[in-house]
């Protein structure tokens, strides 16, 4: 049985016009109540859906920010730990600070 809400919606004022019984437009509003209830039901759960993969989206992004941020503090310790490491250290007549310096750029 299809149901074509949007006539249904225009044709009950002139149904009840028309003198239609009582009980066959109290179906109809019943039918359009349901079907009206279940697409909403519908549409919420594709928005429900479009949440959770949002949310699993950005979690995601969360994670790698985190990591990326883990990765930069991680060099900076690195780059700290070989700058004192290194500090006076000549190689072939150039201070290591300064071969240092050039390889960070």
């Amino acid at each position: 049985e299809d149901r074509d809400l949007r006539s249904i919606r225009q044709l009950l004022p002139e149904a009840s016009a028309a003198g239609v019984a009582h009980d066959e437009l109290e179906v109809a509003l019943r039918t359009l109540a349901i079907e009206t209830q279940m697409g909403l039901v519908g549409d919420m759960e594709a928005l429900r859906q479009q949440v959770q993969r949002l949310s699993e989206t950005v979690d995601a992004a969360e994670r790698r920010a985190y990591l990326a941020e883990q990765r930069a503090a991680e060099a900076e310790r690195n780059n700290k730990q070989l700058r004192e490491a290194t500090a006076g250290l000549r190689l072939e007549g150039v201070r290591a600070e300064e071969v240092i310096a050039q390889l960070e750029e």
